[in-house]
């Protein structure tokens, strides 16, 4: 079956974008699987902080993809074309509607993957009437909608699609030692921070956050409940302190100078009380690849504390349970359904006061076990694809 694949792989990286890649290289690596992909790299934006806005060279873009999609869809005839509708962003939603709008004159049928939410929220109320009624006819009526969370099926039913189907995403599994090399990490760390009562040599709780460095997607309630969590520890001489790596790029100066003002206070706030010089709060860059699989394996746990309008599946939390790395989230969204249910549990949003609760007893949790267990059983790429190829046949057979 061929599939004709119009969205974007990284750069600029981020959840959507690198499931999409592992989509593509899914199918390229298992042609068991019966599934040619002809790819559409409908990238608009070069940098995290570009995404969202407009342009004249974007309008340019636009139309140079919907001429490549006129070749595609003339030439190459593919039986379904795959597609991640857009956000509840205006920019993007117009840019859907000439992809989408040009993919119905051509007649091919299309393939939603729900992998940002909040356009059905948009459409019903801040769109315009004649904006409602263009989104409906556009979106309207998709062979297949695939949502990765059962809390999206009403985002894909809005738009009444031909069939819904439920699939998780999936990633390659990046710690496929983690019984051998790193679990027994793990509980070694656990036993020392069990053992560092009254220490006068405090031992060390590193916290994670990796996403885009905003205040929706949780960096300053993470950095709020850092600060109340090394208060509380420091009250009871725990002898452990909690520290906040943050991976991720800005993507206004705004919030970067907001960062970078509650974080001299916070380290200033510990300053006396650490082992060396030693800052509570870094923020350390973009990571990836081998430098990104440090990073997961010196955590000690991930606080992503979110509620980022579009969020879905954030695939950091799918890359934190692969590590066997306890999971410091909300209740906003798809999130809680990641998560084991023998894990921490999840916080209601902007509410940093339980996020910081939530550090405390991470600092003691110990089935790490139970998270990789999770992703073993839903969320590696083999499963993803495999059900994703499934899904498309049902669509094309008659």
């Amino acid at each position: 079956m061929r599939l004709l694949v119009v969205a974007h792989i990284p750069p600029p990286h981020h959840g959507q974008s690198y499931i999409v890649e592992q989509l593509l290289n899914g199918y390229r690596d298992r042609p068991d699987l019966g599934i040619v992909c002809d790819h559409l790299d409908a990238r608009f934006s070069k940098s995290a902080d570009d995404i969202g806005k407009g342009g004249i060279a974007k309008v340019m873009l636009l139309g140079r993809y919907a001429m490549e999609l006129l070749f595609y869809g003339v030439f190459r005839r593919p039986q379904l074309m795959y597609y991640v509708p857009a956000p509840g962003k205006r920019v993007a939603v117009y840019r859907d509607w000439v992809l989408l709008g040009l993919a119905k004159i051509l007649g091919l049928k299309t393939v939603f993957h729900w992998l940002a939410g909040g356009l059905d929220a948009w459409v019903t109320g801040e769109a315009k009437p004649w904006e409602r009624f263009i989104s409906e006819k556009i979106y309207g009526r998709a062979k297949l909608s695939v949502v990765p969370v059962n809390s999206e099926k009403n985002t894909a039913a809005y738009f009444h699609p031909e069939e819904i189907s439920i699939i998780p995403t999936g990633i390659p599994d990046p710690c496929g030692n983690f019984e051998t090399s790193l679990l027994p990490v793990r509980r070694n760390r656990l036993e020392k921070r069990r053992q560092a009562a009254g220490s006068l040599d405090p031992v060390e709780f590193r916290c994670l956050f990796m996403a885009h460095c905003t205040a929706d997607k949780g960096l300053f309630d993470a950095m709020e409940a850092v600060g109340a969590a090394n208060r509380k520890l420091m009250q009871d001489g725990a002898g452990v302190f909690v520290t906040l790596h943050v991976y991720g790029s800005f993507l206004t100066e705004k919030e970067r100078t907001a960062y970078a003002r509650l974080a001299d206070e916070l380290n200033a706030e510990m300053q006396g009380n650490l082992p060396g010089e030693d800052l509570i709060i870094q923020h350390l860059g973009f990571v990836a690849g081998a430098e990104k699989d440090r990073v997961l394996r010196e955590a000690d746990v991930l606080c992503f504390p979110t509620y980022y309008a579009a969020e879905v599946i954030p695939t950091v939390i799918i890359d934190a349970m692969a590590y066997g790395l306890p999971v410091i989230s909300t209740d906003w969204r798809g999130v809680p359904e990641l998560l084991p249910s023998k894990g921490l549990k999840t916080c209601p949003i902007k509410r940093p006061d339980e996020v910081a609760q939530r550090l405390l007893e991470a600092i003691d949790f110990a089935d790490f076990a139970v998270y990789r267990e999770a992703f073993l059983a839903r969320f590696e790429v083999l499963r993803f694809i495999a059900s994703m190829a499934k899904a498309f046949g049902a669509a094309t057979s008659e």
